[in-house]
């Protein structure tokens, strides 16, 4: 596995904020509220959750929405929202490209299929808000699943967690997991699988 690094700068007009990396790819996350929805956002039993996922370059496409999809649906599983009704949380997740320096060829473009990364910035950028009760703490990963290297090209499949882009091309089938930990379990809450 490659490093994993957690850093909370402190942000302008957010609750909470983290930056989260497996080795060079990484990304920035900031929470803000809850605070008062305008009356079209409003839910009359919980807490609406606004999420806004930005590519490291460009504008937001197709893929940032499936991130954000993603990225609700393991906040949704993790946050109480129901403890601040008629309120608005305002969820937004930069993806950063890699670090300088980082060694050629180990993971992929931060934004393209690393909902793993995003996942885990968010959910470190709650726990530093602490501004909306958690059920647990969400916890993300990648895994594929390689063919075992045996001379007569036949053998068990060996699992990969963190894999890079060669293990990926190489990957019978591939995916990213979501759990959330708490109360001496883990529960999936969200699975994309390939």
């Amino acid at each position: 596995l490659r490093p994993i690094t957690i850093t909370f700068p402190r942000l302008a007009r957010a609750d909470g904020s983290a930056r989260f990396a497996f080795g060079p790819i990484s990304a920035l996350a900031s929470l803000s509220g809850p605070f008062p929805a305008p009356p079209a956002a409003e839910h009359p039993s919980g807490a609406t959750l606004d999420i806004l996922v930005r590519p490291a370059s460009n504008i937001p496409g197709p893929s940032a929405r499936t991130h954000a999809a993603a990225l609700r649906a393991v906040l949704e599983a993790a946050l109480v929202l129901a403890r601040c009704p008629r309120t608005l949380v305002s969820v937004v997740v930069q993806a950063l490209g890699h670090s300088v320096g980082a060694g050629a060829g180990r993971g992929r473009r931060a934004g393209k299929g690393r909902e793993d990364v995003l996942i885990n910035a968010a959910a470190c950028a709650a726990l530093c808000a602490a501004s909306l009760p958690l059920r647990g703490v969400p916890v993300a990963l990648s895994v594929a699943c390689l063919p075992a290297p045996t001379a007569s090209g036949s053998g068990a499949a060996i699992l990969v967690l963190d894999p890079t882009d060669a293990e990926l091309a190489a990957a019978g089938a591939a995916g990213c997991f979501a759990f959330v930990v708490g109360r001496g379990a883990a529960v999936p809450v969200w699975m994309a699988w390939r």
